[in-house]
This record gives C-alpha cells, sequence and structure tokens, in this order.
C-alpha cells in the first residue's frame, strides 16, 4: 500500500462517498497548503494584532456573512470575496478557521480550537 491516506471505493463510503473523497481532497491539495502563510503570518503577528481584510484587485467581489465562534463570544462578520483572496485565507488572518473550504459560514477561532485540543489531551 502506497503512503498516505486511502479512500475505499464510494460504495463502502455509502451514498456520499464521492463527494466526501472529493472534498477531502480539496482541503488536503488545495485549501490547507494556501493556508500556510497566512497562518505563519498570523502566528508572527501575534494574536491580539489584528489585520484589515482589504485588498485593492480588480475581481469581482461578493460579501460572505460569516459565523464567528470565539472562547467568549459569538460574532458575525461580513467578508469581500474573490478569487485572489479566497474566505478561507482572510479568516487565518483573523486568527480563524474555516468550517467550509470555498465559502464558509461558520469560522472557529484558533485560541478556541487550541483550548479545545489541550482539553482532549488531558483525558
Amino acid at each position: 500500500m502506497s503512503e498516505g491516506i486511502y479512500f475505499a471505493p464510494a460504495q463502502i463510503l455509502g451514498r456520499h462517498g464521492n463527494k466526501r473523497a472529493h472534498q477531502w481532497q480539496r482541503w488536503h491539495d488545495d485549501v490547507i497548503p494556501a493556508l500556510v502563510a497566512p497562518y505563519l503570518s498570523f502566528l508572527a503577528r501575534g494574536e491580539q494584532e489584528q489585520v484589515s481584510p482589504g485588498h485593492a484587485c480588480g475581481c469581482k467581489r461578493r460579501q460572505l456573512k460569516i459565523s464567528c465562534l470565539y472562547l467568549e463570544k459569538i460574532n458575525q462578520i461580513n467578508l469581500l470575496i474573490c478569487p485572489c483572496h479566497p474566505a478561507p485565507q482572510q479568516l487565518i488572518q483573523q486568527g480563524l478557521f474555516p468550517c467550509s473550504p470555498v465559502a464558509p459560514s461558520l469560522a472557529v477561532s484558533l485560541s478556541m480550537l487550541e483550548f479545545t485540543r489541550e482539553c482532549c489531551y488531558l483525558w
């Protein structure tokens, strides 16, 4: 067997197996690699410093309304996205992890994810 993750045929994965496999492939091949640089930039800046999501490209933009889960609150933000500045990259720059690879409607703060990870390792 080759290295990496093996996906069973769609029949074994169930009715939505192809969709799940395609979604995982998109996260693995496109989204996560594109988030590495913005994440490292976020870490270098520090968690408290915010970045303005403004950009000046000529692309057609659309607005996304995203619910954001933090340790102490739930907030809603509006993002202007375009092909040059996709939502996942803008969210990571603001310390949020998207719950969808293309047009997320929900994002979770990186500090909340860290807290959850720490709690799980205590058990």
